[in-house]
């Protein structure tokens, strides 16, 4: 045998040899299971989430809220089958992320919202997109929305920027 081919055959043993042992040693050992008051990290349920009858461009959460936006009309809740429990959303919508029940926010954005954040104290959202409305006033591309009621309010970027 060629002296580099035990060398080669030595270093693959030897890298195979942790893996092996890995193996053997992987199945005795268990996650702890949770103990009562901590959270657990991973769920193995799936999130109800709400639908939508286009595509969502962007999210933000604030506490049990998500904050919708892309490009749609309509959504329904979590569970329900296209066509059932459908309210109208143009374009920003909100449900609850623990029950995925549609919100009561729902501003008016006339065209794509491409972007979503919340204020630091979740009071505000702010939209970014290619509209130039929120509920039926005039607004070009950026708007301040409140969280609770979905009313717009004035951002303070010169003519046009208020929602």
């Amino acid at each position: 045998m060629h002296p580099s081919r035990a060398v080669s055959s030595v270093g693959a043993v030897l890298t195979a040899l942790p893996l092996v042992l890995g193996a053997l040693v992987a199945p005795t050992i268990a996650p702890p299971a949770a103990a009562a008051g901590q959270t657990v990290l991973a769920s193995p349920q799936p999130l109800p989430t709400a639908q939508v009858d286009g595509i969502v461009l962007d999210q933000a959460v604030v506490g049990n809220t998500v904050y919708v936006v892309g490009e749609f009309k309509s959504a329904r809740p979590a569970g329900a089958a296209a066509g059932e429990n459908e309210s109208p959303r143009y374009n920003a919508m909100a449900f609850d992320i623990t029950t995925g029940a549609l919100l009561d926010w729902a501003p008016k954005v006339n065209s794509r919202v491409t972007a979503v954040e919340a204020s630091a104290d979740g009071s505000t959202i702010y939209l970014g997109g290619n509209f130039t409305s929120v509920n039926d006033e005039t607004t070009y591309r950026v708007a301040a929305v409140d969280a609770a009621g979905g009313v717009g309010q004035r951002v303070g970027l010169g003519s046009g920027a208020l929602a």
